[in-house]
């Protein structure tokens, strides 16, 4: 269901994250009066859209914000989705969504339904994501597999296999020739598209991957555990990197930057950070979250980085870790 416009409103705070061992952690409180509730679990540009950022709320409803001005973002249209997870494809005209009836689905920018459900999965989906072509998406969850679907919804091979717990986060090579995924078992896997394991586990974490991704040039992974360390691999899994070592609290979301340069990471500890490809910190820690860190991201194409968390704010903030606009605490809902 669309919703309209919202206006941005001052009044609470939070932020984004990856889903899965993030929503254990919730301690957010009720938002102030007259403010909708804003809980980002994951946050997704439009790709080579600076302006468009996608959030996906605890309680499952998708926000499509403009964030031109960082001062003031504002809600282009909500869709009540029932999402755990969503992702833009790459011209950035569909969302996918993963729910909490194990079920994805497809949507039109505008919010309309563009196919029935892709069906599959048993229990929770936690990550999903489009091919690099956007004629395939991938999909893991609870049940400890990972799927391939073509945008028809029939799945386009049997279910990847091999992790020994939940699948976490995936993401697609930029050649879109293997998925990479990550998962309770404190694993990340490489798979080809036929479903077969790519190589050995990459094996390091001493507790489960929370969040991955494959650097621009497609050659490293970064992953990011509940162990508190970021970890930098081939794609023979071996270690590219000592881990990263800084953070006092699990890892919820790690990203490259757009040239491949640098890691900014969010965690468990309130703290945002960035780093070198060496694992030296490349910036003093990113303070300001009242609770952790959920999902972190460059803005394409600047020089800015947005951060999301259960405190129910967004923000901005510069490479050397200012803030670089007030936090954006919640919006109001225009009523018909």
């Amino acid at each position: 269901m669309l919703r309209g416009v919202f206006c941005a409103v001052t009044g609470a705070a939070f932020l984004l994250s990856a889903a899965g061992a993030v929503l254990a952690e919730d301690r957010s409180s009720e938002p102030p009066h007259g403010l909708t509730t804003f809980e980002p679990v994951t946050l997704a540009f439009r790709p080579g859209d600076s302006k468009t950022l996608l959030v996906v709320n605890k309680s499952g409803r998708i926000d499509i914000l403009d964030i031109a001005d960082p001062e003031s973002p504002v809600v282009l249209r909500s869709l009540e989705a029932k999402a755990t997870a969503a992702a833009f494809s790459p011209d950035g005209n569909r969302i996918v969504s993963g729910g909490r009836d194990g079920t994805l689905r497809l949507w039109a920018l505008e919010g309309r339904p563009v196919a029935t459900p892709f069906r599959g999965h048993e229990g929770r989906v936690f990550s999903v994501a489009f091919s690099p072509k956007g004629d395939r998406v991938a999909s893991g969850g609870e049940d400890g597999t990972v799927r391939l679907w073509p945008l028809e919804g029939a799945p386009a091979t049997a279910p990847f296999r091999g992790h020994k717990g939940w699948v976490y986060s995936l993401a697609f090579s930029p050649d879109g020739n293997r998925i990479a995924s990550g998962g309770t078992d404190g694993t990340v896997r490489l798979w080809t598209l036929e479903g077969e394991h790519a190589g050995q586990p990459f094996q390091g974490h001493r507790g489960g991957v929370n969040s991955l991704a494959f650097n621009p040039a497609g050659d490293r992974i970064v992953s990011g555990g509940s162990d508190a360390t970021i970890r930098l691999w081939t794609l023979e899994g071996q270690p590219a990197a000592e881990p990263f070592l800084g953070h006092r609290g699990g890892i919820n979301s790690v990203a490259f930057s757009p040239d491949g340069d640098h890691v900014i990471s969010g965690g468990r500890d309130d703290t945002i950070r960035l780093w070198t490809l060496e694992g030296t910190p490349a910036a003093p820690a990113f303070e300001g979250h009242a609770l952790g860190v959920n999902s972190v991201a460059f803005v394409p194409g600047g020089d800015l980085v947005v951060s999301g968390s259960f405190d129910q704010t967004l923000r901005f903030w510069t490479h050397q870790g200012e803030a670089a606009a007030s936090p954006f605490r919640g919006y109001q809902e225009r009523l018909p």
